[in-house]
């Protein structure tokens, strides 16, 4: 026997019971061939929880844009001081954006790029030095 849910007589609210469902019952296995009446015409009790994709930024601490440590970097390699300051730029545009991760992540970029920049300028200083000793080494030149 048919019965009618709280929804009205429109058909809408239709629930088959046991015994008048054409198909077997799908209680033993995971996913069946039919769906059920049931999950289709009444609103679902389970709710969803929503990753938060954007942390709200502490007003007391900003984003770490690193454009000291860029500018820095220019002074040493203006190669990589150029791109140290363009990410930091990009790190302020996106925190006053309110794209907090974007931001953090520009502004590792530029720490990156301004750090790279130093090293590689210490590392060809220390080649420069040792090629003029090796110089005066060679031919005595001391």
């Amino acid at each position: 026997m048919s019965q009618y849910n709280n929804y009205g007589q429109d058909g809408y609210g239709y629930e088959m019971s046991e015994k008048e469902r054409p198909w077997p019952s799908q209680s033993g296995s995971l996913s069946g061939s039919h769906p059920s009446l049931y999950s289709f015409y009444t609103p679902s009790t389970s709710t969803y929880i929503l990753p938060i994709a954007q942390e709200l930024p502490d007003l007391h601490k900003k984003t770490p844009d690193y454009m000291g440590f860029a500018i820095c970097s220019l002074i040493m390699n203006p190669i990589f001081g150029i791109l140290a300051i363009l990410a930091s730029e990009r790190s302020k545009d996106y925190y006053f954006r309110c794209k907090y991760i974007k931001a953090r992540q520009y502004g590792q970029f530029a720490k990156g790029f301004a750090l790279g920049g130093i090293i590689v300028t210490i590392i060809m200083w220390i080649l420069v030095i040792a090629s003029i000793c090796n110089y005066y080494r060679r031919f005595n030149v001391w």
